[in-house]
């Protein structure tokens, strides 16, 4: 229910709905998510950030989650730890072709043009993948 009303810009209710999921089942990483990624789209950024480590400490191969801490620690401009991050996240969804190009970009803003561009190539590799596999399930 949580994650459906955050789907719908219902944030608050969706926080509450997510903090009683929570309180019943505390073990629930998909909660922790969630939260982190309101708190991300309302610019709190340390809180998003506490979310997505109590998220990855329930299940620490949780991609998503990943990614969602890389974005908050980027936009705390802590860019080396978001790079580490966000390179994990490429690597536990390895189809999700955004994650390469977020990548490049943080790359460029760390002044690292050769892995920027390495990121990039990665991108357009799964940009293309992406798109035969949906050609093929078109015909």
């Amino acid at each position: 229910l949580g994650f459906q009303l955050a789907l719908d810009g219902e944030l608050e209710a969706a926080e509450t709905a997510l903090r009683r999921a929570i309180d019943l089942a505390p073990g629930d990483h998909l909660a922790y998510y969630v939260l982190g990624d309101i708190r991300l789209k309302q610019d709190r950024h340390q809180e998003a950030e506490a979310h997505f480590r109590e998220a990855l400490a329930r299940n620490p191969s949780h991609g998503e989650a990943t990614a969602g801490l890389a974005r908050a620690l980027s936009a705390q401009q802590r860019i080396p730890e978001a790079i580490t991050l966000l390179r994990r996240a490429a690597d536990l969804l390895p189809d999700d072709p955004a994650l390469p190009l977020e990548l490049s970009r943080i790359y460029m803003k760390a002044g690292q043009e050769e892995n920027a561009h390495a990121a990039a190539e990665e991108f357009r590799r799964r940009k293309q993948k992406a798109e035969a596999a949906d050609s093929s399930l078109k015909r």
